[in-house]
């Protein structure tokens, strides 16, 4: 009787590792990825100046912040209309992971 339990434990527990290897893994590829949703400009640099008057928005990411070396994202975006059919745009976006270091200020002109 006991080695019937102790083999039907083993098999119960190859099951779930065989399930638990198969299922899918989901992670986030992009940085700020959720910040897209408050701040359209970050993913669509058409969208400066869609809204009325001066849009300021700051993004901050630290991950693993014991380790060193992790990775963090900062963003700093402006954006404003100009007129009805004229917007512009700064978007600064810092972003260190380990020894890679990526710094860019780009500035936009939207029509609309």
């Amino acid at each position: 009787m006991n080695i019937l339990k102790k083999a039907g434990i083993s098999l119960a527990l190859l099951l779930i590792t065989i399930l638990a290897v198969n299922l899918p893994g989901h992670a986030q590829l992009n940085p700020l990825s959720t910040q897209y949703f408050l701040n359209q400009y970050l993913a669509n640099p058409a969208m400066a100046g869609v809204q009325e008057g001066v849009n300021m928005n700051l993004a901050l990411r630290q991950q693993w912040s014991v380790v060193p070396g992790a990775p963090s994202s900062q963003a700093l975006t402006a954006d404003f209309k100009m007129n009805t059919k004229i917007g512009l745009g700064l978007n600064m976006f810092n972003e260190t992971a380990g020894l890679i270091k990526s710094t860019r200020v780009m500035g936009t002109y939207s029509y609309h």
